[in-house]
């Protein structure tokens, strides 16, 4: 990206053919490629999309170059300078050498924008007509509107976003991950390439690779087909154990295996405990917490269910709870039983109310709470791909570094 200023200073004054601009592009995805950040088959548009898009914001040479000869066209249109005007006259009048016109029309054809350059045309909706900032606001705008669309044409590529979209997600929690300091290139790599649903499964080599295999059931549980969900979340062979011990990576600070009661002079902490009750209810939340400075209890429950599961889980955990929480209050009647559902999709999905079911904790810091979302994210989807073995099916270009965690 250091050279990135370098070539861009030369876009508005010498002519760049189309082909050596993609070819700058496509040395950098393989660069990504060697360095196990991008998965070989993943969504080239996703690549360059904003981060907080659900992307990884990597800077698109054709479409900066796009941007700055409209921009370029802008400044010469609207100069007075003798220089500037003798340009101007140049490129209107088309003649031999002159190609900043010509470029700009193709570039906002591409992004389905006005563009008159005429000096007489005065239409609103003309972009050369705008203040200079909402132009660059326009076109930035429209080259990620762009890239969305083509990459939600895509079926397979664009699954994951329509899911999102679907279910009622968070597009802004769903994606936080990526705004993480601590996530290493290759780890990005590792989970976009899940999202896209490129990696090597039974299903994919038949489907798209178009192999000739007679049966694509999972090599795990050979019951069902084997697809990246199926096995995060779905695969019998792994649904007793490896995801019970899994759904503990998304609880407050991460405990493993921690004792089931544990003290402070303000709270008490009580993880897989058993309470005595006074009927035969679910008795052995995932997490209660006592806070005897605010009089609160706190009843935790998590889970890390197929992100196409996410709101039925909710609503399955408010009612396995819904007498126990009942008995609680009849018991600690000096204490307000409040009930805390943490439910992370395996592929990092998450509902809008995560952040006000974790702000209900008192002990967790309000500024932390975005923090614990992404790590409680991270180390779930990451647990649960080494768990059943999702690792294994990438490609030798990719694996997940699980240092992360």
């Amino acid at each position: 990206m250091l050279a990135v200023p370098i070539a861009s200073h030369t876009f508005a004054s010498i002519k760049w053919n189309v082909d050596e601009i993609n070819q700058l592009d496509r040395d950098t995805r393989e660069t990504l490629t060697m360095c196990r950040s991008l998965h070989p088959n993943a969504s080239v548009q996703r690549l360059y999309l904003p981060r907080r898009e659900g992307s990884r914001g990597l800077i698109n040479i054709e479409w900066l170059h796009n941007r700055l000869v409209i921009g370029a066209v802008y400044q010469i249109r609207r100069s007075s300078d003798p220089l500037m005007c003798m340009v101007r006259e140049a490129e209107m009048d088309g003649t031999q050498g002159s190609f900043l016109l010509k470029a700009a029309v193709g570039a906002c054809q591409a992004l389905k924008i006005p563009f008159d350059a005429a000096p007489a045309s005065r239409k609103k909706d003309n972009i050369l007509e705008k203040p200079k900032q909402e132009l660059k606001t326009l076109l930035k705008r429209a080259v990620c509107q762009h890239l969305k669309e083509e990459h939600l044409q895509k079926p397979m590529y664009g699954q994951y976003f329509n899911l999102v979209s679907e279910q009622g997600l968070s597009p802004e929690l769903s994606f936080s991950y990526l705004t993480s300091p601590t996530l290493y290139s290759e780890t990005e790599g590792y989970i976009t390439a899940v999202q896209d649903g490129v990696f090597h499964t039974l299903e994919y080599a038949k489907r798209v690779l178009e192999m000739p295999l007679g049966h694509t059931g999972c090599r795990a549980c050979r019951t069902h087909e084997e697809t990246v969900m199926h096995l995060l979340s779905a695969c019998p062979r792994y649904a007793w154990h490896e995801y019970k011990i899994d759904e503990q990576s998304i609880a407050p600070h991460q405990v493993r295996d921690p004792e089931a009661v544990i003290t402070n002079d303000r709270c008490k902490m009580y993880w897989n405990f058993s309470f005595s009750t006074t009927t035969q209810l679910p008795h052995k939340p995932d997490l209660v917490i006592l806070d005897s400075l605010e009089k609160k209890m706190c009843l935790i429950e998590m889970s890390c269910p197929a992100d196409t599961n996410i709101a039925n889980k909710q609503d399955e955990k408010i009612r396995k709870y819904k007498d126990l929480m009942y008995d609680f209050k009849n018991t600690y009647k000096e204490y307000e039983i409040i009930f805390i559902s943490i439910i992370v999709g395996v592929m990092g999905g998450t509902k809008s109310n995560i952040a006000a079911q974790l702000g209900k904790i008192k002990i967790i810091k309000s500024k932390n709470i975005k923090g614990l979302i992404n790590q409680c994210k991270n180390t779930s989807f990451l647990d649960r791909s080494v768990s059943s073995d999702l690792t294994r099916l990438g490609t030798p270009q990719l694996k997940a570094r699980h240092s992360d965690c």
